[in-house]
């Protein structure tokens, strides 16, 4: 994590420092015309000089770091960083192309916007990749115009992505996150482990619900939901959750806000299929765009939680 103390930058106010880290964009040299509000990154040997924007767009400083603090604030390195001990689990960032393809078996590169996904490759280093062998009901890649971010967009009617089995059965805790924007109110799965994480011992799903709220769930929870409303669509979502089947407490936060912490089963989680946009590829079809996916074996600290939720909003465009 950077910090950077008032006055040092040129900002006017502690928050106009924060937020001025929230964007970092890599370039070869630095534009005629600066974005307001951004860092552009520039490399330099084995180092990164970052160029800060105040709210008119004019360069007011600079400072040089290493490449491995510029890496704390991407997605790269929240990923790497969640499993730097080799953990269980499954990370997506459809926000880097080089680990997408348009068909199943990952021979058809995907270059550009409105092309169909097929495959996602994972980032964890478990090789737990997402498919779809049905042309028809792959996700479109679709480019946020705000952010420039790119995302997968679920039709609602048919899209979904699928992993073989996942063994998860010696893990009794996992840490989720999900970059979304939910397009309507009905129930739809935005994940789900096993073909409902509702039912099946072992299982846990994150959806939406008609309510506009969001749900989390690891079967068989002792108390029922954990519940996050009302959020009526469309909503931009940067959740995360911790799953606990040790204490029993699920915690589900939406954009940096926790809900009512919730409850879950005892015992160890299963060894089945995730699948991404519909329960078990058949119901409850998402209708909305998905940033990234990262599901970690283990609970993330306060600081991983903070600085995943920080990457994510970044794309997805919400203001924690």
């Amino acid at each position: 994590t950077i910090a950077i103390a008032n006055g040092g930058t040129g900002a006017t106010t502690s928050v106009q420092a924060r937020k001025n880290i929230g964007t970092i964009e890599y370039v070869e040299s630095l534009p005629a015309a600066p974005e307001a509000n951004k860092f552009y990154a520039v490399k330099n040997g084995d180092n990164v000089d970052l160029y800060m924007s105040d709210a008119t767009g004019t360069l007011f400083y600079k400072f040089t770091t290493s490449q491995q603090t510029i890496d704390t604030l991407s997605m790269k390195g929240v990923i790497s960083r969640l499993f730097s001990a080799s953990e269980l689990g499954f990370a997506y960032d459809f926000n880097d192309l080089s680990t997408l393809y348009q068909d199943a078996e990952g021979l058809v590169a995907v270059t550009g916007i409105g092309q169909p996904v097929g495959k996602v490759l994972d980032k964890s280093g478990r090789g737990n990749h997402a498919t779809q062998s049905t042309s028809s009901k792959r996700p479109l890649l679709q480019q946020n115009t705000t952010t420039g971010a790119y995302y997968l967009q679920f039709d609602g009617v048919d899209d979904y992505l699928e992993t073989n089995n996942i063994d998860l059965s010696s893990i009794t805790q996992l840490s989720l996150f999900a970059g979304v924007r939910k397009l309507s109110d009905t129930t739809q799965v935005i994940t789900e482990f096993s073909i409902s994480g509702y039912s099946q011992a072992g299982g846990f799903y994150l959806i939406t619900g008609m309510d506009g709220s969001y749900n989390g769930y690891s079967a068989a929870a002792a108390s029922g939901v954990t519940r996050l409303a009302p959020f009526p669509s469309p909503d931009n979502g940067v959740l995360s959750a911790t799953f606990n089947r040790v204490s029993q407490v699920l915690v589900l936060r939406r954009n940096g806000v926790a809900g009512t912490n919730g409850r879950t089963s005892t015992g160890n989680f299963g060894n089945y299929p995730l699948y991404i946009g519909s329960r078990a590829g058949t119901t409850y079809r998402f209708s909305g765009h998905l940033y990234s996916l990262i599901g970690v074996a283990r609970l993330a600290n306060d600081s991983e939680i903070t600085n995943a939720e920080r990457a994510i909003a970044k794309n997805v465009g919400v203001t924690l």
